[in-house]
C-alpha cells in the first residue's frame, strides 16, 4: 500500500514538473528575424505599433502576420493595421476588398475601434420587483468596467458606473423609460 502512495506521489511530482515546463515553453517571447528586423530599421510607424502591440500577441500570430508581409500579401500599412486588429481583436478578423454593408464599419482611427469594441458588453444580468418593473441591471464590457442601473434608498433610479481603473461615478436617471431593458416573455403552455 505505501509502494503505491509513493508512486502515485512521484509520478504526481514529475507530472507538475513536465507541465511547468510547458508553461515555460507556451511564453517564450517573439525573436524578430533578421527580414523582421530589417523592416523594423526601415520603417519607424512600423516599428512604433510592433512596439506598441507586441505584449498583446502571442509568437504565432506575429510570426503569422510578418510572414504574410514576407510573401507580398501584406504591404506595411496592412502590416500595421494587422498588428493592432490583431492584438485588439484576435484573429476574429480578415481583409476583405469587397465592402458590403454587412462587413462594413467606419472608424478613422485604431482608438475609435478600441473605444467602440470596449463598448461592447461581455455580459448583462436583469432582476425585476414582482410587479415585472426593474429592480436592477448590471452590464460589464470588455475593458473591466462596469454600468449598474438600480432604485436608491429614496425608490429613483441611479446609474453607478465603475471603469476599468475602479473610479466610480452615481448620476441620477431623470427618465427610465429611456433605458433599453429585454424584459422576459413567459408564456404559459397548457397541455
Amino acid at each position: 500500500m505505501n509502494k503505491i502512495i509513493f508512486i502515485i506521489i512521484l509520478s504526481l511530482g514529475f507530472s507538475n514538473f513536465s507541465f511547468s515546463q510547458q508553461k515555460v515553453l507556451d511564453s517564450v517571447k517573439y525573436i524578430p528575424t533578421e527580414f523582421v528586423k530589417t523592416l523594423l530599421k526601415e520603417n519607424d510607424s512600423l516599428k512604433i505599433t510592433f512596439d506598441k502591440t507586441k505584449e498583446k500577441l502571442t509568437k504565432e500570430q506575429i510570426e503569422g502576420i510578418f510572414s504574410k508581409t514576407k510573401n507580398k500579401e501584406y504591404d506595411i500599412k496592412k502590416t500595421r493595421i494587422a498588428l493592432e486588429l490583431t492584438s485588439l481583436l484576435g484573429d476574429n478578423w480578415n481583409f476583405d476588398e469587397t465592402l458590403k454593408p454587412e462587413n462594413t464599419l467606419n472608424f478613422k482611427t485604431i482608438e475609435e475601434l478600441e473605444k467602440f469594441n470596449n463598448s461592447l458588453p461581455t455580459s448583462e444580468s436583469v432582476s425585476f420587483e414582482n410587479d415585472g418593473s426593474l429592480k436592477r441591471k448590471e452590464t460589464t464590457f470588455k475593458n473591466g468596467s462596469k454600468e449598474i442601473i438600480e432604485k436608491d434608498r429614496n425608490g429613483n433610479f441611479i446609474k453607478k458606473t465603475i471603469d476599468e481603473n475602479g473610479n466610480e461615478t452615481i448620476d441620477k436617471i431623470k427618465d427610465i423609460s429611456e433605458i433599453k431593458i429585454k424584459k422576459p416573455k413567459v408564456e404559459i403552455i397548457k397541455e
